[in-house]
């Protein structure tokens, strides 16, 4: 077993349709709290969406997360076709070991 956060351990932090913080958390702040809290598992949920992320975006997260030694899982909501296949390339972008 490995210890770890979610983006669903930071719900209010990140926001939620509604119910906005005056600054999000994003991405990086959560990979930086990972590594704050000494974890090395970070699973980003459907409520932080990552597809929609731009592509510099993404690769400076996977770039800090491996750089810091933390394991990123991907995690969504949805079965259409074209929303698995785009979540599959980022699992894979990702090496998470699970989607």
């Amino acid at each position: 077993m490995k210890l770890g956060l979610s983006t669903y351990t930071y719900t209010w932090a990140i926001g939620v349709p509604g119910r906005l913080p005056a600054r999000p958390m994003t991405a990086l702040d959560l990979v930086d709290r990972a590594q704050q809290l000494g974890v090395n598992v970070l699973q980003f949920a459907d409520n932080l969406p990552l597809d929609q992320l731009p592509p510099a975006n993404l690769e400076e997260l996977a770039h800090s997360a491996v750089e810091r030694g933390i394991e990123i899982e991907i995690g969504t909501r949805g079965i259409a076709a074209d929303h698995l296949r785009g979540y599959l390339a980022l699992a894979k972008r990702f090496d998470s070991p699970i989607l």
